[in-house]
């Protein structure tokens, strides 16, 4: 239909634009007036307009139709995609929630010191040394692990990790990456996922900057984008130390993770996530819950 409407458009703006210069070569008396090949022109696109006309009367109502039809599928597969994406988030909430208090797993200083590890290798930009710290996760051979660095142009980027093999990249790095069937590999996993919003980032990019507290020493290392406000909103995030401490429980097969981290657009956010691993594969990485435990927003707008 569209297509349709365009040539009819086209046609009479044609139409028009002749019959503007046969007008003004009539009035302009330093011109001859208008040759027959000249009407000839006029008159045949007269007749096109003249035979585009019934077709568009015609195909309009059933472009439309059409439309409203596209429209409806595209509509009902959001919806059905929403429902399916709610069903699997109850369930994995009442998964979590079943298994709190009898399959938790201690978390100890050991998680937390790979954590900060990891961090503090990207935030020191040694990407070529991010998995010397994930003893539980390999990469396949020739396959090395890298940072594709946030453009620096544009209203913004973010940088995401990559694998490279002989010069090609491919930044579902999962597919590459053996994962051992056990807490600490998939807590590693979870921290390698949450990785980027750790990275460089460009403008825009910056929304998505999040401070993760492993342990109450993050708290202190927590950078504000308004640092009047810090002494403040340490004091108030430290009172939710006992919320704060992460937490790995693994219900039958699948393995739940807790942590919080900070954000100036957002607050302090503790966020559920559930990963499922199968024959040393990430096959499932679900973000299930996001709860705010202080709603904050510093109002800066990039």
């Amino acid at each position: 239909m569209k297509l349709v409407l365009t040539i009819y458009g086209i046609t009479w703006l044609v139409f028009l634009l002749i019959f503007a210069v046969l007008r003004f070569k009539n009035r302009t008396f330093s011109f001859d007036p208008p040759s027959k090949k000249e009407k000839r022109l006029l008159v045949y696109a007269l007749i096109a307009i003249i035979a585009f006309a019934p077709l568009v009367v015609l195909i309009i109502p059933l472009g439309l139709l059409i439309d409203r039809l596209v429209e409806y599928k595209k509509i009902k597969k959001i919806n059905a995609e929403k429902e399916k994406e709610k069903k699997k988030r109850l369930l994995a909430l009442h998964n979590y929630h079943s298994a709190i208090g009898q399959n938790k797993i201690k978390y100890t200083h050991d998680y937390a010191n790979i954590a900060s590890t990891l961090f503090t290798l990207a935030e020191d930009e040694k990407y070529d040394k991010l998995l010397s710290c994930l003893k539980g996760l390999t990469l396949q051979p020739g396959w090395v692990l890298d940072v594709d660095i946030c453009k620096q142009s544009g209203l913004g980027d973010n940088s995401s990790l990559m694998v490279i093999k002989d010069n090609v990249k491919d930044f579902e790095i999962w597919k590459y990456i053996n994962v051992k069937d056990d807490p600490m590999a998939v807590w590693q996993a979870y921290l390698l996922r949450t990785l980027w919003h750790a990275l460089p980032y460009h403008w825009h990019g910056g929304y998505n900057r999040r401070t993760y507290i492993f342990t109450s020493k993050d708290i202190e290392n927590i950078k504000f984008e308004r640092p009047e406000e810090s002494s403040n909103l340490i004091a108030t995030i430290s009172n939710q130390l006992e919320k704060i401490t992460p937490e790995i429980i693994k219900y039958n097969d699948i393995y739940y993770i807790t942590c919080c981290y900070w954000s100036d657009w957002g607050g302090l956010i503790r966020e559920l996530i559930e990963i499922k691993v199968e024959n040393n594969k990430i096959v499932n990485i679900f973000n299930v819950e996001d709860i705010t435990l202080l709603k904050y927003n510093c109002g800066i707008i990039f």
